[in-house]
């Protein structure tokens, strides 16, 4: 999958989120939705590497 491809699925799914302030720059950030599924996701790897899955 091309970068540009997953960048356009973690915007669709609201995990990121882009903004452009005055001067026209793009940023892009985290969403709560992001932030929410990293920490899932932290988790489900620590269960696995417990348990030596």
């Amino acid at each position: 999958m091309s970068f540009s491809r997953y960048y356009d699925e973690l915007l669709k799914k609201g995990f990121i989120r882009e903004d452009t302030d005055d001067k026209g720059r793009k940023f892009i950030f985290i969403s709560e939705k992001g932030i929410k599924y990293l920490e899932k996701y932290r988790l489900f790897i620590e269960i696995l590497d417990e348990f030596d899955l």
